[in-house]
């Protein structure tokens, strides 16, 4: 039976962040709902709906399907069990009407007209007035963003809990088009402030113009779109749906596939809620030096950095799926946009700006006579700062500013210049859409330094953190520094 919907339903939503575990690619956390028997629709006609407040909760962090102003440099990479780092964090929503035919500018009946994402739903730009959600569905009150959300902690625990938007008002699905469904979009840009000149909002796609300066960590997806297997429960393979337990009916299902992939009020109704996946979208690394012989403890580590593209085009949002990516701006490796990135310390608090260089005091490793009988890099391990997050490369040439004092006491500065060439056969780096190895996103590189004094800086590198490596992978061994 046809249902008629008198009153719209309460839009909510529960964005499953990448967050940066050992894995880079399970799945998201488990999410609890606890629905009300009596707030659900019957199977009667022209029944009447009451807004229904939908609660989400998410499990401990531990997933990972795997987020200018004064501030001049990013607020570094989000940790492991990082609780902190989460809660301070500002993750931006789209959602538009999903487009339909193969370059999304098919419509969905009632509405016949490609979905333009000039349209606004709560922003002050009135002239781009969308209130019936022909177009927009969700954007924030601020034209050049998404809906700020953030998360809330458990008051009970240290879990996060579930997103909550940054507005003191509902948000609600479309009331005018229940049968249309939605796209939403999810993304996370650190400090990056979008403005009007860096921002281009056209009719076809939402992107930024975006300054990589080491230390943003860039995240950005979408919910996948509804399919069949969504709401199937197949025990002979043990595979279950995201929404097999909500036990719909073949016809409320087969009414929900009919909007294309997309999230509606009815869906909304039945508890069918958008997750939104968030992907890293650069390369991060991280730096380990070693001590290598007796002259070790002469050497003084000042400074560490990498050339690599400083700009890129990110794409939030599209009439399809498809069109959200990130693209660097792969210029001439000695261009003004492929400058060196230098290495930072982290932040003095959770979500301030890096201060933009290493400490003062720089990086001194110690050596003691029992290493003569340990391999330099099972030697204990002094990291360097905080990490680099770089957009993904082919090579990176790494630059390393150090002192050498000599028996005199004299001090003398050196420069060291590096080629470091992504992994080859870790099962990790090789990047099919070009078919070669890469730096790739998402994936933690372990840069390890060996560090001899006057002799050559051994440099290697493993891969951890979001997925790991576990054999370090020797890169340009025996290439000569550069001394200046």
């Amino acid at each position: 039976m046809k249902r008629k919907f008198k009153i719209p339903n309460i839009l909510s939503m529960a964005t499953a962040i990448l967050l940066m575990m050992p894995a880079c690619n399970s799945s998201y956390p488990g999410i609890e709902y606890e629905p009300n028997p009596d707030d659900q629709p019957s199977n009667e006609e022209d029944i009447t709906v009451e807004k229904t407040p939908i609660k989400i909760y998410t499990d401990t962090p531990g997933f990972f399907s795997i987020t200018n102003g004064t501030k001049t440099r990013g607020t570094g990479a989000f940790e492991e069990k990082d609780i902190a780092k989460y809660l301070s964090a500002t993750f931006h929503v789209f959602a538009f009407r999903t487009g339909v035919g193969e370059d999304g500018t098919g419509g969905q009946p009632p509405l016949t007209e490609p979905v333009n994402l000039q349209r606004s739903a709560y922003s002050t730009n009135k002239s781009q007035a969308d209130p019936d959600n022909r177009s927009c569905l969700l954007d924030g009150e601020d034209y050049n963003i998404g809906m700020p959300f953030k998360f809330i902690p458990d008051e009970n625990s240290q879990q996060l809990k579930s997103l909550q938007a940054q507005v003191d008002y509902p948000l609600y699905y479309s009331g005018s088009y229940q049968d249309v469904g939605y796209s939403f979009f999810g993304y996370h840009i650190d400090d990056f402030e979008p403005t009007a000149a860096n921002t281009h909002r056209n009719d076809s796609e939402i992107y930024y113009d975006i300054d990589i300066d080491g230390s943003r960590d860039i995240l950005l997806g979408y919910a996948e779109p509804l399919k069949k297997e969504d709401f199937k429960n197949d025990e002979a393979t043990n595979i279950k749906g995201e929404y097999a337990d909500l036990k719909l009916s073949n016809e409320e299902v087969d009414r929900i596939l009919e909007m294309h992939g997309g999230y509606s009020s009815y869906s909304g109704h039945r508890l069918v809620y958008p997750i939104i996946k968030m992907k890293h979208q650069l390369t991060r690394l991280k730096f380990e030096a070693y001590p290598g012989d007796n002259s070790a403890s002469n050497v003084k580590i000042t400074g560490i950095s990498v050339c690599a593209p400083k700009k890129a085009k990110m794409v939030v949002a599209g009439r399809r799926l498809s069109d959200v990516r990130f693209e660097p701006y792969y210029k001439d490796k000695y261009s003004e946009d492929a400058d060196e990135i230098w290495l930072s310390e982290a932040p003095a608090e959770v979500g301030q700006p890096c201060p933009g260089k290493l400490r003062d005091e720089g990086y001194t490793v110690q050596w003691e006579d029992y290493m003569y009988d340990v391999p330099a890099l099972q030697r204990p391990m002094t990291q360097i700062g905080s990490s680099l997050m770089l957009a993904p490369c082919k090579t990176y040439d790494l630059y390393l500013s150090y002192t050498f004092t000599k028996a005199d006491g004299e001090e003398k500065r050196f420069k060291a210049h590096y080629v470091i060439q992504a992994p080859k056969n870790d099962g990790l780096s090789y990047d099919p859409t070009t078919g070669t190895n890469m730096f790739m996103p998402g994936i933690q590189y372990n840069i390890k330094i060996a560090v001899f004094g006057l002799q050559d800086i051994q440099i290697s590198a493993a891969v951890s953190g979001w997925k790991e490596e576990k054999d370090p992978i020797v890169v340009d061994p025996d290439q000569n520094p550069d001394y200046q």
